[in-house]
């Protein structure tokens, strides 16, 4: 299998995409880092618990995020609640980094309570030296986000990578003078505090609202006592000593100020000025660095289905750099176009001819034959382009390779719209066929589902994209 270099994520223009049981956010920043675009749209009861529970209302909710958003990209970098993953420090001896994932697959069961068939997994270096390998194992299960991709697909986006929320908020923080903190995650449905050390995740502990009658501060309370009760007999320090974080939906100062009066914690607003507390993980997600699953400096839960599909996109973008057409496919492109030109010309003689014939006949008539027939022929020469633009067709059909067996091409004159239906040989060539439209300088706007690709050969497919000047 070919593997994605961190290239491949880099160049992509995304945006930050945050999701919770309460509701979806999404934030785009310039390259300075500065604020450009950002939206949310509420989830009900019963969408998202962990596990999509229903797929269409997350399906209608991200569209509705893109449309508000026009983050003027489909791409995203996406993170989840971190209650939903499991993060372990593990040591290995001193060996290859190159290696380190076939060991970490053999001890996965050893690791977390699952099976390797169960969940994701990816795991980044903290250190190494002669005497062994330190490293963040992170995991997740399958069907947490084996749902959101499906989601994600039906709506149009395309993520990057998936990472909880602890490791993405971490990074907005200096850990010099505080290495070990308290991050806690409040929203309408309770409270996670993540006890984190120098960026590395290593408990956390929920609260739902639901179980203190609505009371938020005895939710974060009873969260935070879990946490700092193992931070003092792990650490064997101070409770007080632990400054807690906030951030999130009810995240506000009225919050902090109980805890420090009542409870005489130390807590404050995670020190993010950009934006307000709903929308910090968005922004931390807008900045996070998107490297490829395999790379031992960052954690990319992305799931397999979807890196095979990126990884396939890849292999084709090489394969396109190394060699072009093949000389039979340039020939009946060819002979397509002028076969489609000579058609057009050969139409519009006939019917002129036709008209001038008309012409003729009736010179003497007393009505206004002249000017009816130049109104006609205006009429005939406009229309094409008003329901298929000839030049866009043509251009259309050059791209059709032999591999690609068209059923039906749709044009929509309102929206500028073709859609073709048809058959590839195989995966490959159909990736190829859409690379081509990418490519093309007639066509902007190209989409072709993920979904599609889960079959190897003899695949269905349906096809839409845009011309990218307005059809006369």
């Amino acid at each position: 299998m070919l593997f994605l270099p961190n290239a491949f994520f880099s160049r992509r223009k995304y945006f930050g995409l945050a999701i919770s049981g309460t509701a979806i956010r999404g934030l785009s920043v310039g390259n300075n880092g500065s604020l450009v675009s950002y939206a949310q749209v509420p989830l009900a009861e019963r969408v998202f618990e962990g596990e999509v529970v229903n797929q269409a209302a997350l399906v209608v909710a991200f569209k509705q995020l893109l449309a508000q958003g026009k983050f003027g990209t489909a791409y995203t970098s996406v993170t989840f609640p971190e209650r939903y993953a499991y993060s372990r420090e593990y040591k290995l001896p001193t060996l290859p980094l190159d290696e380190v994932g076939e060991a970490i697959h053999w001890q996965i069961e050893h690791i977390f309570p699952f099976s390797p068939e169960e969940i994701y997994t990816d795991w980044k270096l903290l250190r190494q030296d002669e005497k062994g390998t330190e490293i963040l194992v992170v995991a997740v299960q399958k069907t947490i986000l084996d749902g959101l991709r499906a989601a994600m697909e039906q709506a149009g986006l395309y993520p990057l990578s998936f990472e909880p929320s602890a490791g993405v908020l971490s990074r907005m923080l200096s850990f010099e003078k505080q290495p070990v903190i308290g991050l806690v995650e409040v929203d309408s449905r309770g409270s996670t505090v993540t006890l984190v050390d120098k960026g590395v995740s290593l408990l956390t502990t929920s609260s739902p609202l639901a179980s203190h009658k609505g009371d938020l501060v005895a939710s974060v309370m009873e969260a935070v006592n879990s946490l700092t009760k193992y931070y003092v007999e792990k650490r064997k320090v101070r409770a007080d000593s632990l400054f807690l974080y906030l951030t999130g939906e009810r995240a506000d100062q009225n919050l902090v100020t109980t805890l420090i009066g009542r409870y005489r914690l130390k807590a404050g607003i995670l020190p993010i000025a950009s934006v307000t507390p709903p929308f910090h993980l968005a922004y931390a997600a807008s900045l996070t660095r998107v490297l490829a699953p395999r790379s031992e400096q960052s954690i990319n839960l992305i799931p397999t289905a979807l890196l095979n599909v990126y990884e396939a996109t890849h292999s084709r973008n090489i394969s396109r750099a190394t060699f072009n057409m093949s000389f039979a496919v340039g020939v009946i492109s060819l002979f397509i176009m002028v076969s489609v030109v000579g058609w057009l010309v050969w139409v519009q003689s006939s019917t002129a001819a036709e008209l001038q014939q008309l012409q003729q006949q009736t010179a003497n008539s007393e009505f206004p034959v002249g000017e009816i027939v130049s109104k006609a022929e205006r009429i005939r020469v406009l229309f094409p382009y008003k329901l298929m633009p000839q030049q866009e067709f043509i251009e259309l059909l050059s791209l059709v390779p032999a591999t690609i067996r068209v059923e039906s091409i749709d044009y929509l004159a309102d929206k500028q719209l073709f859609k073709v239906v048809g058959v590839a040989q195989n995966r490959q060539e159909l990736l190829r066929f859409r690379e081509a439209f990418d490519s093309s300088e007639w066509f902007d706007e190209v989409h072709l589902p993920l979904g599609v690709f889960e079959t190897l050969e003899n695949i269905n497919f349906s096809i839409e994209f845009k011309v990218k000047k307005p059809a006369v």
